[in-house]
């Protein structure tokens, strides 16, 4: 088949499975309402903390530690990390952790925060990407999983959204005001969504 309608078949395919579709748009919401945070540090250290480029690299640090630590972790809870339910835990968690580090001013409270936030993001990210594997049959693997690399522009994209709300209404506002559409989606598809609840690989 051509390109096109390989490319059309992969989206049919995400279109018509509810599981899927959820999985692959909540990959891509983190990345445009998360990831850009790591790039607001910089911000952070400058307004809020006013703790220099030191102080940056340690912020920056911390959320690496997380990450490794996040990693780890679900290297031991994997075949928990296969249930939608707790994907979209580990979601909210990550959200909520976002949304605390936003608002906080306390430096001290600062690194255990991104810690959090970057243990929580890796392991949902492995978490979803794992799901989507092997939930996927074989002849759309790739083309299902190839729409993830939107989000290369996704953070880009909300990189500039929430350095212009920044811009107009501070670097917290702007980032907790963001980062609190991940902990809506997660809280909701939690609630509402038996399909995503219920899900396992």
């Amino acid at each position: 088949e051509s390109l096109g309608q390989s490319l059309a078949g992969g989206f049919r395919y995400i279109s018509g499975n509810t599981a899927i579709r959820i999985l692959v748009l909540v990959a891509l919401i983190p990345m445009f309402f998360g990831q850009p945070y790591i790039t607001m540090l910089t911000v952070f250290a400058d307004q809020v903390y006013d703790i220099g480029p030191e102080g940056l690299g340690m912020l920056v640090s911390c959320a690496a530690v997380g990450s490794v630590g996040g990693a780890l972790l679900l290297a031991v809870f994997s075949n928990a990390a296969r249930r939608g339910v707790v994907m979209l835990a580990i979601l909210l968690g990550y959200g909520t952790a976002l949304v605390a580090f936003s608002l906080n001013s306390w430096l001290l409270v600062a690194p255990v925060l991104l810690v959090a936030a970057g243990a929580m993001q890796i392991a949902y990210n492995a978490s979803n990407n794992m799901i989507l594997q092997m939930a996927v049959p074989d002849e759309v693997r790739g083309r299902v999983l190839s729409t993830l690399f939107l989000n290369r522009g996704l953070v880009a994209m909300g990189t500039a959204f929430v350095g212009f709300l920044a811009a107009l209404v501070g670097p917290q506002a702007a980032m907790a005001g963001t980062t609190s559409v991940i902990v809506v989606v997660a809280a909701l598809l939690l609630a509402f969504s038996p399909t995503m609840r219920r899900f396992k690989v």
